[in-house]
């Protein structure tokens, strides 16, 4: 039903323009090379442009809205700024997984604003490989065990006194010996010391990794044309659940089925068991795993 692109539809749509990156944490490492070569776009850093003032992880600054509201925001204050027509940001959330309810997920949202032809599309890809994490340490072989989880220092740490003290607190730690140096200091001077993960992306590789994920979740909705009209971004606004289980026929939470819609001339479809996949597993029935 739905038409792959070639690339040339895309070509034409967005060759040789420039892109803003609305970034200043470096995502451009994984974002622009994407967009150069997928879309023919010419993609460009804004200098000194403050992403932290739409939120911040540490705290400092709380994000307005939810991340399709702060990735929008940036490409328009980016666009305001600088002019042009076209930015791309991304935006990142934490939380449980949104069907067991357990464990960390990083969820990362890539969105795309194109003035020029009114249109907006976003790409999003939700992973539990994230290493999200803080502690209060009290002991040497806590602060051991924490960096040994969390993968120090190829991901860096925050310190502070408590956790979310906005007074007292140094980013982008990566030295072992810095570290245990302010662990000695804190500790002295405050009489605790908390550590937690640097989820800004130029200092957690495992955000980064996920926000290439997203790049390229929203580079194959681009090729996914509307078999109306053709037009790029023919996506899914609505995910149905209730695929039955495969042991008893109850609806789970799991995805039954997917709506695409276009913005352009308003085609719809919806499309059965979108992965392939007509049961689901008993693990996810409440009658058969309450």
């Amino acid at each position: 039903m739905i038409k792959q692109n070639s690339n040339g539809v895309l070509l034409d749509l967005f060759k040789d323009r420039q892109v803003w990156v609305a970034t200043m944490h470096g995502k451009e490492e994984v974002i622009g090379p994407q967009v150069e070569r997928e879309l023919g776009a010419i993609w460009t850093v804004p200098k000194n442009f403050d992403t932290d003032q739409f939120g911040s992880f540490s705290g400092e600054v709380q994000r307005k809205g939810n991340a399709f509201d702060a990735a929008k925001e940036k490409c328009e204050q980016v666009l305001r700024l600088h002019g042009g027509d076209l930015a791309i940001s991304s935006e990142g959330s934490f939380g449980p997984d949104p069907v067991s309810g357990l464990g960390s997920m990083n969820d990362e949202v890539v969105y795309l604003l194109d003035k020029k032809n009114k249109r907006e599309f976003f790409g999003r890809f939700l992973s539990s490989d994230t290493n999200l994490s803080g502690k209060q340490i009290e002991s040497d072989s806590q602060l051991e065990d924490f960096i040994k989880k969390v993968g120090f220092p190829q991901h860096a740490l925050i310190v502070r006194r408590f956790k979310d003290d906005p007074d007292e607190i140094i980013k982008g730690v990566r030295d072992p010996q810095l570290l245990v140096h302010l662990y000695r200091i804190f500790k002295k001077n405050f009489g605790q010391f908390y550590v937690e993960t640097d989820m800004r992306a130029m200092h957690n590789p495992k955000r980064m990794a996920n926000i290439k994920m997203a790049t390229q979740n929203l580079i194959q909705k681009l090729n996914q044309l509307c078999p109306s009209c053709a037009s790029p971004g023919f996506q899914v606004v609505n995910r149905e659940q209730g695929l039955p289980c495969r042991m008893c026929g109850t609806p789970t939470a799991m995805t039954l089925s997917h709506k695409h819609n276009c913005d352009v001339c308003g085609h719809e479809h919806t499309e059965m068991y979108p992965y392939q996949e007509k049961y689901a597993s008993p693990q996810y029935c409440n009658q058969c795993n309450p």
